[in-house]
């Protein structure tokens, strides 16, 4: 198992997040920009991507690099698109809000789902490898992920971000005036 197959060996890619989180705030007018500017630079970015492993490879140190850092940056470039888009209604926008409410869920569970439970259901499942086998098998992770995702927030997640509202728990941390 390589270190790039687990969370920390990927942890890094959460700094995108923040950098994301950082323009909003901070450079609101860039965040705003138009959706075709992004889209423009998420091509780009794939296009990167794309040379990259065609000329490195993904074992060579600067393909590996750019292989695992660009899938992240095009989310990040996403990231503006879709936030103009989270006030709508309708079934993709639920289904957008639910992965993005269980999103750092399935980013601490997708490795062991991967590792735990795919590649040993690989080994055996799909002797003949077509593309009907990679979609089922990508749909079977992508659930067992996505469920897996939903019940760690429920008994995780959620408890821990109710106790911000509790009054105790805020006075433990308020300043004092000295």
């Amino acid at each position: 198992m390589h270190i790039r197959n687990t969370i920390l060996g990927s942890i890094h890619l959460i700094i995108y997040g923040l950098l994301g989180a950082w323009l909003k705030i901070y450079y609101g007018k860039l965040w705003n920009l138009k959706s075709r500017i992004f889209i423009c630079l998420i091509i780009v970015t794939w296009l990167i991507r794309r040379w990259s492993y065609a000329n490195y490879g993904i074992e060579d140190f600067l393909g590996g690099l750019l292989f695992q850092n660009i899938p992240a940056i095009i989310i990040l470039l996403l990231l503006p698109i879709l936030d103009k888009y989270r006030k709508k209604k309708g079934l993709i926008f639920k289904l957008i809000t639910f992965v993005s409410i269980i999103s750092y869920s399935m980013y601490l569970v997708h490795s062991f789902v991967n590792i735990g439970i795919m590649a040993p259901m690989t080994n055996f499942s799909f002797t003949n490898i077509t593309s009907l086998s990679i979609i089922i098998k990508y749909i079977i992770f992508i659930s067992i992920t996505m469920f897996i995702s939903f019940i760690t927030y429920i008994i995780i997640e959620l408890p821990f971000m109710r106790l911000r509202e509790n009054k105790k728990i805020k006075s433990l941390f308020q300043r004092t005036k000295i």
